[in-house]
């Protein structure tokens, strides 16, 4: 009886050994199809939250970009309110056109709390996007697209 339940233990050990394998396998497929958005990022200590019309994070070091997709419609406006708290380096806080040309940026090397109204010139898939420049420090976005305006 021993040795067989030696033996059911050694093959449940190699099937979890498999699926954990399996999972990784799949995360890797995934992340070389298609890198997520922060994949050319380096974070340290990164605590990060995000939710429609929503993305703040607090890190102990940040290089690179952290953004979420908003879909606009041409005529509308975006409002963005922010507070940017860099440390050390210096954050940016950009809206990327459906191009990905930056149609509006704040820049931070202090803490800079604020809020704008962008108009969008055109139809598409906007990104609030936020750049860490070597920053030590943390930051909150709201945006809200109008709900009123042209149709």
């Amino acid at each position: 009886m021993t040795e067989r339940t030696s033996s059911i233990r050694a093959s449940l050990r190699w099937f979890a050994i498999a699926i954990v394998a399996l999972a990784l396998l799949g995360a890797v497929a995934e992340f070389a199809i298609e890198a997520p958005h922060w994949a050319d990022s380096t974070r340290v200590m990164w605590r990060g939250s995000s939710r429609p019309g929503h993305i703040g994070a607090h890190f102990r070091y940040f290089q690179g970009n952290d953004g979420r997709p908003i879909s606009g419609t041409a005529g509308k406006t975006l409002t963005i309110r922010y507070d940017l708290e860099p440390e050390q380096g210096a954050l940016e806080l950009h809206l990327l056109s459906p191009e990905g040309d930056a149609i509006w940026t704040r820049s931070a090397a202090e803490p800079e709390l604020g809020s704008s109204t962008i108009p969008l010139p055109e139809s598409g898939r906007y990104w609030v996007q936020v750049t860490g420049k070597k920053t030590r420090g943390g930051f909150e976005v709201n945006y809200q697209l109008d709900t009123a305006g042209p149709h």
